[in-house]
């Protein structure tokens, strides 16, 4: 099913199930990409019933032309009203981030340090 899909062009898999064989998704479609609850160990037989048509999976709504956004933590729709800003605050959360595991590295690290990073 991942190599069909490669075939395709589709370059994601968005599924409330399970997949399997990693290794052989890997060899036959290497840059897809797959979103799922997990993995399951027995053979699945897959069909592809429909086409862009709106879905919900997991409870997250999806339609033909979302644009979307996913990493080993989840996935989510990202409105295309602000899709161009996406990337600065990404690079802001990245830039955050960093300072508060810096703070977390001093040697001096305590509460009130927290307290002060937090403004509290």
């Amino acid at each position: 099913m991942a190599k069909a899909m490669h075939k395709l062009g589709v370059v994601g898999m968005v599924t409330d199930g399970g997949f399997r064989d990693k290794k052989g998704i890997k060899r036959h479609a290497p840059n897809l990409q797959i979103f799922s609850p997990g993995t399951v160990v027995s053979h699945g037989h897959g069909a592809f019933l429909d086409f862009g048509i709106p879905v919900s999976v997991c409870g997250l709504a999806i339609e033909a032309g979302d644009l979307l956004h996913g990493d080993e933590n989840g996935l989510l729709t990202i409105p295309h009203a602000i899709a161009a800003d996406v990337v600065d605050r990404a690079n802001d959360v990245v830039e955050q981030e960093q300072k508060y595991f810096e703070l977390l590295d001093r040697d001096d690290f305590q509460v009130d340090n927290l307290k002060q990073a937090f403004g509290i």
